[in-house]
């Protein structure tokens, strides 16, 4: 399906034994050192166990395919069978008459056989695959043929593979003389995550061609983490990230790829780790922990405990109280007479929502003295602005933010008029409000409304569970493509894109991710972020606390370049390069299908000055900020604009 897409010959995870593909791990690599020495020796039993998948069969293959010339060798792959059933089958894989139905007929005939091979020289090897399926009658049977020897050598040796449970039942006392002719064991165990990693690139490089297909490494650890190093795992989760990337046109696997096609296994009842129901637990224990100190809080609130004693519980940092005591200095005023789209709704706060302990505070007539003078440490790495919601029609002044005086602070006069305003949110706050899916909706239309583009998006986008998925689908049915960004995202580089961005932000109360816009830099380098209808200003390292290195880029291929310039676009879109770096100022330019010096020198001057990489390859990136170059009014800027005729200029 998928494989001319990639550029692979064939499907390099699929779920059969093909020894072209043998990885071997450390693990395998001794099981095999440690099977063809036994049978070198000549040993009788020789034992290998292995969990569900871990590449037993595989090995199994990969040995019987290395044994010399002239070796004969039977292999069983089906064990349910009775003692006579198993011997007749031994028979037939050796060529030897099985129409006998009693066991004697068939040893002697077994017998006879094996005679003729050690006169040839040639070594006779028994292979029995899922060995845990074997009866105990079989077993005492296959004991029995463990007789069939010379006075220096046995005729047959035997080999079973199987899981885990095959050493319990051969540990079993009646199997106890079967077990002390077991002469090498070995486990197989699963791989490591480094063995992981190779494993799934050695896969993607034995069945590519010309393969530009990657996995990332946070792709390669949820791999890992899902499949615990069992091979049949990685396959599986592997194969179904290649399909959902396939479907999303990408060649490169990300963690959110990897995380749907996992997802999607899952929910048609596939691979749970043990460690699933432990982490369900934790979790419940964690979220039953929150509940209960929400409650503690809200009684301590309606008790009418003093707000200074409120502030300064025992156990509680130095930057909590700093960041309790500036909360209730006072209302910040804010404007939305410029936000773009909607008017804002808005979060109004009467004297009925005010704080008991706030409403009732007496005017002060002069420093308490009961209260020491304890000056707040300075918390240098956190800017002192609390992002605020805005409401119309209110003042765009804002008060000079200090760190407090006191660790006790002062009570604060409340005017009546003051009561009106709103009182300002801590960031903590405003995500604990929000959920998922509503606020990724939200975050999504924001964007789309600054970009004048409709909002209304396809019913079935909600039920889509993988937040890059949505935000990939549903900018593309809007006509826009969509960048993601993992852990590279700053506030440099956030300004030198200059687009509307969605930051993946961890809510602290219920530790799950939601979304908000980031719509406007100020020039105060104040933040200007939405939340459905609402704007709330403030800082970057305020939303750094609560990012999860995620964000999502709407942006538009205005000219519709195709392909990476120069890696694999057309030459089409090589000429329209050339004629974007013309109208952006490269007046020399010449217009042809060559990407020439000339052209990469051009690209590599337009990435120095917006510090990018500078490699002269136009990807997402350098063609962002090219199109920023041309300044088209339909571009929605975060920095503060203006207009220079007819099209905008940025500070």
């Amino acid at each position: 399906m998928y494989e001319k897409f990639f550029g692979f010959k064939e499907r390099p995870f699929q779920l059969v034994p093909n020894p072209a593909y043998l990885f071997l791990s450390q693990s395998h690599e001794d099981v095999l050192a440690h099977l063809t020495y036994a049978v070198s020796q000549g040993d009788g039993f020789v034992e290998i166990t292995g969990e569900v998948g871990t590449g037993k069969t595989t090995l199994c293959r990969v040995f019987l395919g290395s044994l010399e010339e002239g070796a004969e060798a039977a292999y069983i792959f089906n064990p349910m069978l009775n003692a006579v059933q198993l011997l007749k089958t031994i028979n037939e894989e050796f060529g030897i008459n099985s129409a006998a139905d009693s066991v004697r007929d068939l040893i002697d005939g077994l017998n006879r056989f094996l005679m003729k091979k050690k006169r040839e020289g040639k070594q006779v090897l028994l292979l029995i695959d899922e060995a845990q399926n074997l009866n105990r009658d079989v077993l005492e049977q296959l004991r029995l043929l463990s007789n069939l020897e010379t006075d220096t050598s046995k005729l047959l040796q035997i080999i079973l593979v199987g899981q885990p449970e095959l050493r319990d039942i051969l540990d079993a006392y009646e199997l106890r003389q079967l077990r002390q002719r077991i002469t090498l064991s070995c486990h197989l165990k699963p791989l490591t995550p480094r063995e992981t990693r190779d494993y799934v690139r050695h896969r993607i490089q034995i069945a590519a061609q010309k393969s530009g297909v990657k996995f990332t490494q946070n792709a390669l650890r949820a791999i890992y983490r899902y499949s615990r190093g069992v091979p049949r795992l990685i396959n599986i989760v592997s194969d179904r990230a290649l399909l959902t990337a396939y479907g999303l046109d990408r060649q490169r696997i990300t963690s959110r790829i990897t995380a749907a096609a996992i997802q999607e296994i899952s929910s048609h009842g596939g691979h749970e780790t043990g460690w699933g129901w432990k982490r369900w637990s934790i979790v419940s224990a964690f979220l039953v922990c929150i509940g209960l100190s929400v409650v503690i809080l809200h009684l301590n609130s309606d008790f009418g405990i003093p707000i200074r004693l409120r502030l300064t519980t025992p156990g509680s940092s130095e930057k909590k109280e700093a960041s309790n005591a500036v909360t209730i200095l006072g209302p910040i005023q804010r404007n939305t007479e410029d936000m773009p789209g909607k008017k804002s709704a808005g979060r109004t706060f009467g004297p009925a929502q005010m704080p008991t302990a706030i409403r009732e505070m007496p005017s002060p007539t002069g420093p308490n003295p009961t209260i020491p003078e304890t000056r707040v440490p300075e918390i240098p790495e956190f800017e002192p602005i609390i992002p605020a919601l805005k409401t119309p029609g209110a003042s765009t002044s804002l008060p000079a933010a200090e760190t407090p005086p006191s660790l006790f602070p002062q009570p604060v006069v409340v005017k009546a008029e003051a009561l009106e305003k709103p009182l300002v949110p801590d960031i903590a706050d405003i995500l604990a409000t929000m959920d998922r899916t509503t606020s990724r909706h939200r975050a999504l239309e924001a964007v789309l409304t600054r970009w004048n583009a409709d909002t209304d998006l396809h019913p079935a986008l909600k039920e889509i569970d993988d937040s890059e998925i949505f935000f990939s689908l549903a900018a593309a049915e809007k006509g826009f493509s969509l960048y993601t960004v993992n852990r590279n995202l700053s506030i440099g580089l956030i300004r030198r894109l200059n687009l509307p961005v969605i930051l993946e932000c961890r809510s602290p109360a219920m530790e799950e991710t939601v979304f908000l816009s980031l719509v406007r830099i100020a020039g105060d380098d104040t933040l200007e972020f939405m939340s459905g209808a609402h704007a709330i200003d403030g800082r970057w390292n305020q939303v750094a606390l609560y990012w999860t290195r995620t964000a999502y880029i709407l942006w538009k291929n205005l000219r519709g370049l195709i392909g990476v310039i120069p890696v694999d676009a057309p030459e089409a879109s090589v000429t329209t390069l050339k004629m974007i770096l013309r109208d952006i100022g490269y007046r020399d330019m010449p217009i042809t299908p060559a990407f020439d010096d000339a052209t990469r020198t051009a690209v590599k001057e337009v990435q120095a000055r917006h510090g990018l990489r500078v490699d002269g390859i136009v990807g997402p990136l350098t063609l962002i900020t090219l199109y920023n170059e041309m300044r088209p009014s339909e571009i929605p800027h975060l920095d503060t604009v203006h207009q220079i005729n007819g099209k905008e200029a940025i500070h």
